[in-house]
């Protein structure tokens, strides 16, 4: 199975639809906005949450891309958004998580991703 924050950093979507959803994290709060999005108690890890987000993503990416008439944009930058901030949520975590088998590194650049995909856009 894919890591979900691998998969995340892999997604291609429109320019301006990311970067409409990297606004929006400034106003987004998980406890208010999550519930909202799945509709069902939350999962303890950050990566199963970024997976079930994702999956709603995917299908709401299939519609758009058909043009369905049921396709709205605002429920789709709900998702990414709720996407982005758990992905940096997981990033964070796996960052400041100490790995005893790894030997401290020399300073070097964050090279996860999340941070040039949310730049990139």
């Amino acid at each position: 199975m894919v890591e979900p924050l691998k998969e995340f950093t892999a997604l291609s979507r429109p320019r301006l639809l990311l970067r409409a959803a990297r606004l929006g994290l400034r106003d987004y709060h998980r406890a208010t906005h999550l519930p909202r999005l799945l509709g069902q108690a939350l999962p303890a890890q950050n990566s199963l949450v970024l997976r079930r987000l994702m999956e709603k993503e995917t299908a709401l990416n299939a519609q758009r891309r058909l043009g369905a008439i049921g396709y709205r944009v605002a429920d789709h930058l709900d998702l990414l958004i709720a996407m982005m901030d758990e992905a940096r949520r997981i990033g964070l975590t796996e960052e400041t998580a100490p790995d005893p088998n790894r030997a401290p590194a020399p300073d070097q650049e964050n090279a996860s991703g999340i941070d040039s995909f949310l730049r990139a856009t």
